[in-house]
């Protein structure tokens, strides 16, 4: 596939959920499979995957909080299947439509004030004391920023941040002309991601994503790792999931 292709096909997901969106058509209805957010982050675009009853034959994941941000495409393709691959290993999961928030939203100190707000929310309502932070592309891009700015005990709660795909720079909001490479640069994001703890960061990326930064991170002692594929990790989801789920145990 040449670049001019997989760049249409890589956009393709975004541009649905920017029609969906525009239109108000009925796809944008939120919580298909998932459960209506709590009335605290209603205004959010969220998808709940909830802890599993306690009949339920899932394994348990005893106190643990997943926050998934999700890439520009929203929350579909790799975002929703390894979303769904950690809810039914029994996380439960938080998934953040980034399109959808950031289509509103272009400043960090709020991003973080509604990061934080919904991680107490549901630390509160599902008794977690251990957050799990993952982003993948822009959500990835935006974390650093994001988890830089919490409160300190909101932090203190963080065990793990995992960053899928995480290029150079960002623009919080969006602007049109960025999908087709004429938007604005943005902001550096590797001053942000150096700021992250590197005990408790990790950054994954395909091996021929030609913007991923990961490696920018090995000599600060952060966990990088490069996996088969691109951008989206050659949708091989199932194998990614598993790799997150090994580092979301990790004490």
């Amino acid at each position: 596939m040449t670049m001019n292709m997989r760049f249409i096909v890589e956009r393709g997901a975004w541009l649905l959920g920017l029609v969906a969106i525009l239109v108000g058509a009925p796809g944008c209805v939120f919580h298909p499979g998932g459960e209506t957010p709590a009335p605290a982050v209603a205004d959010l675009p969220l998808m709940v995957y909830p802890p599993p009853p306690p009949q339920d034959t899932t394994p348990t994941t005893d106190d643990t909080l997943v926050v998934m941000l999700s890439g520009d495409g929203g929350w579909a393709g790799l975002d929703k299947a390894v979303g769904q691959s950690l809810a039914r290993a029994g996380y439960p999961v938080i998934g953040w439509d980034s399109l959808r928030y950031y289509w509103h939203v272009n400043d960090p100190a709020r991003a973080a004030a509604d990061l934080d707000r919904v991680i107490q929310t549901y630390r509160r309502r599902w008794h977690r004391s251990r957050v799990v932070l993952i982003g993948y592309s822009r959500g990835a891009d935006v974390m650093p920023f994001l988890y830089n700015r919490l409160p300190a005990a909101t932090q203190a709660h963080v065990q793990r941040i995992v960053l899928l795909g995480l290029a150079s720079h960002i623009t919080f909001g969006y602007h049109l002309l960025s999908w087709i490479g004429l938007g604005p640069e943005g902001r550096a994001v590797m001053p942000e991601a150096r700021r992250l703890p590197a005990a408790r960061t990790s950054c994954l990326y395909g091996v021929t994503d030609p913007q991923a930064i990961c490696d920018e991170l090995v000599a600060a002692g952060f966990d990088v790792a490069g996996l088969p594929g691109g951008h989206h990790f050659d949708r091989r989801y199932a194998d990614l999931a598993e790799r997150l789920i090994k580092r979301i145990t990790a004490r």
